[in-house]
C-alpha cells in the first residue's frame, strides 16, 4: 500500500539541480496519524520543509503557499475543512477524492527522486 502521495508540484520552471525556492511539495502521509501532511519548498542545498496537521498549516501559515493558480483546488478543499474542523485525515480524503481532477505535473528531474510512491 502506498502510503504517501503526492498532492501538488509547484514546480517554477525548476529542471532540477539546487534550487532554494523550487520545487514546492505538498504530499500526504497516511502512516503519520498526527502530522501528516509534508511541505517542502526548494531543492539540494535550498531544500527546507517540515510535516503538520491541518490545524499546522494554519497557523503556521504554510497554507498560503498554495494559494496560486496550479494548487488553488487543494488550497480550497483545506480552507474549508480547516474551517468546518475537520480533522487531518478526513481533509486528505476529500483531496483524494478530487486528486484525479488535478494531478500534479510532475517534471521528469523530480519523479526519480521521489520514486513510485508519487
Amino acid at each position: 500500500m502506498v502510503s504517501k502521495i503526492t498532492l501538488v508540484v509547484i514546480s517554477g520552471g525548476w529542471e532540477g539541480g539546487h534550487d532554494g525556492q523550487y520545487p514546492i511539495l505538498l504530499e500526504y502521509n497516511s502512516e503519520n496519524h498526527e502530522k501528516p501532511f509534508s511541505s517542502s519548498e526548494g531543492w539540494g542545498h535550498g531544500l527546507s520543509g517540515s510535516v503538520f496537521s491541518i490545524e499546522g498549516l494554519f497557523k503556521s501559515g504554510i497554507i498560503e503557499i498554495y494559494n496560486r493558480s496550479e494548487s488553488v483546488w487543494a488550497y480550497e478543499v483545506l480552507v474549508n475543512a480547516y474551517q468546518n474542523t475537520w480533522g487531518s485525515h478526513k481533509a486528505a480524503a476529500r483531496l483524494l477524492t478530487v486528486l484525479p481532477q488535478n494531478l500534479p505535473v510532475i517534471p521528469e528531474c523530480l519523479v526519480c527522486v521521489l520514486g513510485d510512491d508519487s
